[in-house]
C-alpha cells in the first residue's frame, strides 16, 4: 500500500522484480540500464616520456631550469628538442629517461 508523509510519498509496485510481471521486469530492466549508464567510465591512461634530472652541484643551471642534488621531474613534451639534448648531453648532470602512465 501506500504510504503518505509530509514531504514524501512511498508508492509500492503491485509486482516485485521477478515475477510474471512482464511490466514490472521491464521496470527493472530500464532502471538497471539508468543505473549502468551512470556509472563513471574508465579514463585510458596515456603514457608519457619523462626525465629526472639530478646536478653534480647545486644550483646548477641547464636549459633554462635550475638543478640541484633533489631529483627534478621534467615532461619531454613540455621541453623543445634542443632543451632535451642540452640535458641529456650536459656532463654535470644526471638524466634518468622514463615512461609515466598518467
Amino acid at each position: 500500500m501506500a504510504k503518505e508523509t509530509k514531504d514524501t510519498k512511498e508508492i509500492k509496485a503491485p509486482d516485485a522484480p521477478g515475477t510474471d510481471n512482464p511490466a514490472a521486469a521491464g521496470a527493472v530492466e530500464i532502471a538497471t540500464k539508468a543505473a549502468e549508464a551512470e556509472k563513471p567510465k574508465a579514463v585510458p591512461k596515456k603514457t608519457i616520456k619523462v626525465l629526472y634530472v639530478v646536478a653534480k652541484r647545486e644550483g646548477f643551471r641547464r636549459a633554462g631550469f635550475a638543478f640541484g642534488a633533489e631529483r627534478t621531474r621534467l615532461v619531454v613534451e613540455d621541453l623543445t628538442a634542443e632543451q632535451v639534448k642540452q640535458l641529456k648531453e650536459e656532463p654535470m648532470l644526471v638524466v634518468t629517461e622514463t615512461s609515466e602512465e598518467v
